[in-house]
C-alpha cells in the first residue's frame, strides 16, 4: 500500500483522528500491512498482544467465552477504521478474546516495540494516545451507568409484548 493510503486512514480513523500531522506520517511509515485470509487470526486468548492493529479492509470478528458451556461467541465485528489492543499492547496484559478475519481482510500493524519507542518519543502523539484511551474509557463508564438500573435477563419469548414494553418503560 502507498503512504498515502495508509495517512488517508489513520486519519479518518477515530482512534487517530485529530492527531497532529507529523505523527500520523511517522506511524504510517513504520506500519505494516498484513494481508489476512478467509479465517485469519489476529490474536488468540492467552496471547500477549504483540501489536496495536487498524482494520483497513474487511471485518474483523471479536468472539469470547460467556461460559465453558457456550464456549466462543461473537461480541463485535469490527470495520475499516477500527483499532484492536490499544492499551493491551501498552500494558502487555494477555487477551482474552479471539479475533479473525471470517471473509479475509487487511491490517495495519505497529509492533509493541515500535509504539512504545515513538510514544516514548513524542509527547503529542504520547498525549494523544492517551486522550483517545481516556475518552473511550469514558464511554465505557457512561455506557455502564446507562444500564445501571435496568434489569433485562431472560429470555424474552417466555413474555408477551405489553409485558416487554412495560419493563423496558419501567427500567
Amino acid at each position: 500500500m502507498l503512504i498515502e493510503d495508509l495517512l488517508r486512514v489513520i486519519r479518518e480513523s477515530p482512534f487517530f483522528h485529530g492527531m497532529a500531522s507529523e505523527d500520523q506520517m511517522s506511524l504510517a511509515r513504520l506500519g505494516s500491512a498484513d494481508i489476512k485470509p478467509s479465517g485469519g487470526i489476529l490474536f488468540e486468548p492467552g496471547d500477549v498482544p504483540s501489536a496495536l492493529y487498524l482494520v483497513l479492509d474487511g471485518v474483523v470478528e471479536v468472539s469470547r467465552e460467556e461460559s465453558s458451556a457456550l464456549g466462543m461467541q461473537p461480541v463485535a465485528y469490527l470495520g475499516a477504521g477500527s483499532t484492536l489492543c490499544e492499551s493491551k499492547v501498552l500494558t502487555g496484559t494477555t487477551l482474552n478474546a479471539l479475533a479473525q478475519f471470517p471473509e479475509g481482510g487487511t491490517i495495519l500493524q505497529w509492533p509493541r516495540p515500535i509504539l512504545l519507542r515513538q510514544l516514548y518519543s513524542s509527547r503529542a502523539l504520547a498525549l494523544h494516545y492517551l486522550q483517545s484511551l481516556a475518552k473511550r474509557l469514558e464511554g465505557t463508564v457512561a455506557n455502564l451507568g446507562a444500564h445501571a438500573g435496568s434489569n433485562l435477563r431472560g429470555k424474552l419469548d417466555h413474555f408477551d409484548l405489553p409485558a416487554i414494553l412495560q419493563t423496558v418503560l419501567d427500567s
